[in-house]
Formats: structure tokens, sequence, C-alpha cells
């Protein structure tokens, strides 16, 4: 079946994937008829699953009936503890755990905003996200816990998961909040609506600082929509029937990114798939879950797939369960796909999706992704995508142009920032800073970008950000953050420095820089240089050509 005659099949009027059409403040848009209107409505309508293992972290083991009753009534103890009140901003600070999928689940279950916090973050960064978001309550694991206590907001409510030492004033544990939510209720917390804010998710910022991208009930409820008809048409198209056995998917990517948050867990309450989580990446232990848990599916970083074809477990286990091998946020080589397709017996799949689309963008699996290399896929039906050239002309399909975004899955700007906004959309079109086009079957490629930004193994960074962490460096006169091609991350975060003292060192730069910025943007190989760095005719450095001379010496 070809891809148009699954899409067609699957959207008919009656059909899972029907679509609609919504009136929404930037115009009138496709979305999908049968979407949870709600993360609530979502996660209840999870309830059919009931005792189906919901999560799996080491030897723990939650059902969907107990994962979803541990969400209400942590609920109903963080509405008894701090009086929430709708639009309430409540902050995930943690690493992977069971208690970062129950904490987002009880909070965009009630009428408060969800804002995951990235836990590879400094206490500084932390600062940053909970004075902009204004969250009243922080839910944190015990290094997180630790970073807050040392920051500008350590007088801020922190719940503690699975805490080891005595809890400090304002802490309380995780454990003790749920008990005190099953007692009776004599609160009555409103629902949310349909375009509530579900979440606040932070993103690079192109000035230096994050950017928290809005996402509403409606946004994310279509974009998880549209990342389960992607699997619907693939199961059309290759006549695979139905199973007994329960999917599962394979947890590695961060949760407090969106394609961990939004493309994994949320999908995945869609189709009552097990998590298994993983608190850190191991490319043994994951291949070792993959074995144990019959792990259906796994979506991770092209980082993560090339530690599995290199790991000596991979001859070892049995991996025939895995079907699917995704791999996206950073850009995926076509030797990486032929050996995922010559390794395993699952199919190489790739994706492309942004924070400010809620992470739908385009995906491509199978056959269709071993015959479009390079391309990340179509973009669901939700999402419309387009090249515009300067003058803001729609391009034919072919040409190149920055990649602009309209649908339902788009957010509706930036929290507390109307200039960001403003700056963000034209006419109505999401301006994704990105570079591309489409060819004439509608598959995406992305041929560069236009924001300064280094994309490092799935982490955005932004080159004016760690630019001025160095500048603050005494003995840095002048410097230039740029990206540097890597096999394994996609790209390295690198740079050149006028330095005051010639004798300077990367190392010592890299220790400066410890604690001031998160340690994935520090940059991994740093150029020293005796002499001003080269300008333009504007008085901006030529990056290009700095760029260039590293990746030459590194040759």
């Amino acid at each position: 079946m070809s891809w148009e005659d699954a899409v067609a099949e699957l959207s008919a009027p009656g059909q899972p994937f029907e679509l609609e059409e919504v009136e929404l403040e930037r115009g009138s848009v496709r979305a999908f008829r049968r979407a949870p209107a709600t993360l609530r409505q979502l996660v209840d309508n999870a309830s059919q699953f009931g005792d189906a293992t919901f999560s799996v972290f080491e030897k723990e083991r939650v059902s969907y009936d107990e994962a979803i009753g541990i969400a209400g009534q942590l609920r109903s103890g963080l509405a008894r503890e701090f009086g929430l009140e709708s639009g309430d901003r409540v902050a995930i600070a943690m690493r992977n755990l069971p208690e970062w999928l129950q904490a987002f689940m009880a909070i965009v279950g009630s009428p408060w905003i969800a804002v995951p916090i990235n836990g590879w973050w400094t206490t500084d960064e932390i600062d940053y996200a909970l004075r902009d978001s204004g969250a009243r309550v922080v839910i944190a694991d015990e290094a997180r816990a630790d970073r807050i206590a040392a920051g500008a907001h350590r007088d801020l409510p922190v719940v503690v998961a699975r805490p080891t030492r005595e809890l400090r004033d304002g802490e309380i544990d995780f454990d003790r909040l749920i008990s005190s939510g099953r007692a009776p209720r004599t609160l009555s917390l409103a629902s949310p609506r349909p375009d509530d804010i579900a979440s606040i998710l932070y993103t690079s910022g192109t000035m230096g600082r994050p950017k928290g991208a809005i996402c509403t009930h409606r946004n994310v409820s279509n974009a998880i929509m549209g990342f389960h008809m992607s699997g619907a048409i693939g199961a059309l198209r290759s006549g695979a029937g139905g199973t007994t056995t329960q999917p599962a998917m394979l947890v590695a990517v961060p949760l407090f990114h969106v394609t961990g948050c939004h493309t994994i867990f949320l999908t995945s309450l869609l189709s009552g798939r097990k998590l298994v989580v993983m608190e850190r990446w191991d490319a043994d232990d994951a291949i070792r879950l993959i074995e144990e848990e019959r792990i259906s599916a796994f979506t991770g970083v092209p980082t993560m797939v090339w530690d599995m074809l290199r790991s000596e477990e991979l001859a070892h286990r049995d991996t025939s369960s895995l079907r699917v091998i995704g791999n996206g946020g950073a850009p995926a080589s076509a030797e990486l796909s032929r050996r995922v397709e010559a390794n395993f017996e699952g199919r190489p799949g790739h994706g492309y999706g942004m924070t400010e689309t809620s992470g739908a963008g385009a995906q491509v699996n199978g056959d269709d992704h071993l015959a479009q290399l390079g391309s990340p896929g179509r973009p669901p039906l939700v999402l419309e995508i387009e090249a515009f050239d300067e003058s803001h002309r729609l391009l034919p399909r072919g040409e190149s142009g920055e990649l602009r975004m309209r649908g339902a899955v788009v957010t509706p700007g930036y929290w507390g920032n109307e200039e960001a906004t403003k700056d963000a959309f034209v006419d109505g079109w999401f301006r994704s800073g990105d570079v591309g086009h489409l060819d004439d079957e509608g598959f995406l490629y992305i041929d560069g970008r236009s924001k300064d930004m280094v994309l490092r193994g799935g982490e955005n960074v932004y080159c004016v950000e760690v630019e001025r962490a160095m500048q603050e460096l005494e003995a840095v006169l002048e410097v230039v953050v740029y990206g540097l091609p890597d096999d394994r991350l996609g790209e390295i975060v690198g740079a050149t420095v006028y330095a005051r003292d010639a004798g300077l060192g990367a190392d010592a730069i890299a220790q400066s820089l410890e604690g001031r910025i998160a340690r994935f943007k520090i940059p991994q190989r740093v150029r020293i240089v005796g002499e001003p760095l080269p300008r333009l005719a504007s008085g901006k450095f030529d990056k290009r050509a700095v760029a260039r001379d590293h990746a030459a010496e590194d040759r």
C-alpha cells in the first residue's frame, strides 16, 4: 500500500485519524478530531490498560492503575499542601525516574502548568528557569534539590523524590505527599481546557538565556496523535497484524526533552506501551534491557545508536523483539542507518521536530527511510511546513529556504516574552531557523541552519551563550564559538580564543567554565591564538573562516 493510500484510509471520516478545521488565534488549522481534548483525558483514557505494566525501573514495576492512582494522589497532595490555583506553575527537576512520569501526569491532569527543567543545568541555569516561569513548587530528585538549595530559590518548596539524606526546611518527601493525597478529598480541582497551557518547555535562547516555549493541551495531544498515526501507517503498509504482546519502549532520552516527554512518554499512553526507564545512558545496559524486557521500540539520538552498535553486548544478546530503531535530535548519517539495517532485525527510522512544535516535524521508517536517506520524513497531517525566501515569498517544491511551520501543534509563543514571540512568527507561520526544502513527494530535507547554533548529540547549544560565558574569563580577549563535525555526536562545540596569555590552555578554560554553563555547552576543542580574530567589513567576526581554519587544523 502506498503512503498516500494508507493516509487516506486512516484519516477518512469516522476513522481514528479523521481531521477537522479548528480556529486558533493565528487562523484556521487542521487538527485530529479524535485527539484527546486535554492531557487529563489522555491520562484518564489510559486507565483502560489496568494492570498492564506502565513503567519498569531497575527492579520496580508499576502498573497503569498504580501509576494513574499515584498521579491522582500527588495531585491532591500538592493542592492540599501548597494551595495551588489554576495557572500555577509546578517545575520538575530530576533525572529519568518513575516519579518524573507520575509528577507530569499529576500536573497536566490539573489546571496547573508543568515546567520540566533540564537535569544537566547548573544552579544558575535552574534559577533562571524558576524565576522566569514563576514556579510555585518544584518536584526534584536529591541532586537537583541540592542545586536549588545552593541558589537564589532556596526558599522555594521542593518535593524530593527518593531522598537518602535528612530533608531541609521547606523540603517534603514525595512519598509523604502521596500519602497525604489519600485522605478524603474536600478540594475540587477544575479540569484543564484544550487551549490552556499544559507545559512550558525551555529551549536554548539565541540571546544567551533559554526561552520558555508554551505547549497547550491541544498542541500536545495533536502531536502525539501524529506520532501514533506514523506507527499506524507503517503497520498498514507492511500488513503487520495485531499482537497479544504488550509493546515496550526503552526510555533512554531525557524526559525533560520534548522527544522524551511527548514522542516517547505521552504517545505511549495511547497504546498502553510499557516504559522501561533508564536513569542514565549506558549502551551495554540498554542492550541487556532490550533482551530482558522484550523492547519493541527504541528512539534515541544518533550517539546512542552508535554506542549500541559498538557495544560488545550486541553479539551476545537477543534483540529480535526490537522492531523500530529510531533516532533524531541530530543529523543521522546514511552509514548509521545502513549499520542498523545490517545489525538489527528491527528497521531504522529518523525524525525531526522542535520544542516549539511539541516535538512534531517529520518522521520516516523502514523502506521509505532507506530509499530517502538524508530526509527525516514527511510532516504529520496537522503540521504544514513550507520554505520561504528572505522576502517572505513562498518557494516552490525543491527550492531551499527558511522552513516555516503552521498547525495545531505549533506553540502560541514564548512564556512572558512578547518580543521573542513576535520575532518568531510571520503572517501566522512559525520561523524554525532551519533552512531546507521539500521534494515533490513531500519529504523534508534540512539543508542548514540560519541560527547560530550547535546541535550536539540532540542538545541545542547557542553560540552566543557560550561566547558570553567565555568573555567573562579574564584571560579571554576575543572568542568565537561554532560547531565542529563529529562522527559520534554529529557536532561538538568548538572555540577559537584570542587570549591575553598565549600559554593559556584549553583545560584551564574548560575548568573556568565549570558551574557557569552546563557541561554539554563547554567547548570540547579550543584553539588558542595570539592575535585578534578576523572580522568582516561589518565589524562582526568572520565566524565561517575561523571555524574552517580550526576544522582544517584538526584534519
